[in-house]
């Protein structure tokens, strides 16, 4: 999901998370591709599975 997110592709971050990704699993996590490089417009996308 992190390779996902880093190329902002949200298609597949949404079918990712959908089948149940882990967004916190691995060192590289997505929050952790946000954080690094920027990315924050895909952060509100994470939120939407996360949060609920």
């Amino acid at each position: 999901m992190g390779c996902a997110v880093f190329r902002q592709n949200e298609e597949i971050t949404r079918l990712l998370l959908e089948a149940g990704a882990d967004v916190h699993r691995g060192r590289q996590n997505p929050y952790a591709v946000i954080e690094v490089f920027g990315i924050e417009g895909m952060r509100s996308l994470l939120d939407e599975y996360t949060s609920s």
